[in-house]
């Protein structure tokens, strides 16, 4: 008997000390506390395996509250932190699709219009820079507010759901701050630091020390272009908002060539990989700013 109780004890040891695991996304390398706030982790959802591109769907709860947290790439490798890539635009305007269509197939009607903006998960410290959709939802006369955040992190869309009933607005609001303030720290800590490195006009240029590849004098770096307003594929006539470049840098000669480029269109779309003429020129301006940033990395 003795042996028997001892074996219950160690099982619920062991079952606490797992409930109490900090989990890592295994696509993004996002971290999945147990705990945010007063909301517990209750589930992780592996979509990746059978929808590529889906990645990971976290459930969190507290009393009056339900969380959903989507972790995912759409399968794109490159996609800047923040609010500002096609990507993230594309993604926030499917998000509100599904809404709507969940009402068209009859599960709940909208009561109220889709409201959006763009704010930050912390506020006070305006901290991690989201697109918000807010909306309310009736389903047998009972209404409930449900809540869209969207933003970018370690090359993944990284989207929150919070619903509640609308009746409980006072009592949840601290509530759900305080998580949202815990999901900006969470954020925060996974951004892949895609530096500024260059602007023109509201256009700006990112580099990111983690895809530079050296070789004696030579660097290679994937730069990414952020352009408003758009360009245009001359070939096809569509909006570019991004242009992918792979750009190679002599840092002693202070010189650059385009290896090649890919742009990104406005609906999120993708190029073909473009090769370049390979014609090395001298590095002023904007290629004089990346070879800065370059060149300072390398030295640390």
């Amino acid at each position: 008997m003795r042996n028997f109780n001892k074996l219950i004890l160690l099982l619920l040891i062991l079952s606490i000390s797992l409930l109490g695991e900090q989990i890592k996304d295994p696509y993004s390398g996002i971290t999945l506390p147990n705990k945010l706030g007063d909301f517990d982790r209750t589930k992780i959802i592996d979509n990746e395996k059978s929808n590529p591109g889906l990645g990971t769907t976290v459930l969190y709860n507290t009393r009056g509250v339900k969380a959903s947290i989507y972790i995912y790439n759409m399968e794109r490798k490159f996609i800047t932190d923040g609010i500002n890539s096609p990507y993230i635009k594309k993604g926030f305007l499917q998000a509100q699709s599904d809404i709507r269509r969940a009402a068209d197939l009859g599960y709940y009607e909208i009561a109220s219009k889709i409201n959006t903006t763009s704010t930050f998960l912390n506020k006070k410290t305006s901290s991690v820079p989201v697109l918000k959709a807010e909306f309310t939802l009736t389903n047998n006369k009972n209404k409930s507010t449900s809540i869209l955040y969207l933003t970018a992190t370690n090359n993944h869309l990284f989207k929150i759901r919070i619903s509640y009933a609308t009746s409980d607005q006072k009592y949840v609001q601290s509530i759900i701050e305080t998580f949202l303030t815990k999901v900006a720290k969470l954020i925060n800590s996974s951004y892949t630091e895609w530096n500024v490195v260059n602007t023109f006009g509201k256009s700006k240029v990112y580099a990111n020390k983690n895809y530079i590849e050296r070789k004696g004098n030579f660097i290679s770096t994937i730069v990414i272009y952020s352009l408003d307003p758009s360009g245009t594929d001359k070939t096809n006539g569509k909006p570019v908002s991004e242009m992918l470049m792979l750009e190679e840098y002599d840092v002693v000669k202070d010189q650059f060539r385009i290896q090649s480029i890919q742009f990104i269109y406005d609906d999120a779309t993708v190029s073909k990989p473009m090769g370049s003429g390979l014609k090395w020129k001298p590095a002023t301006g904007g290629n004089q700013s990346t070879l800065d940033f370059l060149k300072s990395t390398i030295k640390k």
